[in-house]
């Protein structure tokens, strides 16, 4: 719950934050699980920067994250998961 005392727009703008922050959560959870699929079916992490599983471009995004890492702009809880399967 939010402060009674914060005003309509404050509380707006927090509540879409949220709606952000979930949204990308989710988006970089199935990513990751598609990830892992991969690996299972591969043995490995090595996907080609092409590679797409149900029309979702895996390669393109193990390569952002990869970018990211390098930048130190990859969240560190999702650095932690990616090293433990093998990234």
């Amino acid at each position: 719950m939010l402060p009674p005392s914060w005003s309509y727009e404050l509380k707006a703008e927090v509540m879409n934050r949220v709606i952000v922050e979930y949204q990308t959560w989710t988006t970089w959870n199935d990513m990751f699980r598609m990830l892992q699929r991969y690996k299972d079916r591969e043995g490995d992490c090595n996907v080609p920067g092409k590679y797409k599983e149900n029309e979702i471009n895996l390669g393109r995004w193990l390569g952002e994250q990869r970018q990211k890492y390098k930048k130190r702009k990859l969240d560190p809880v999702y650095e932690k998961r990616l090293e433990e399967i093998g990234v």
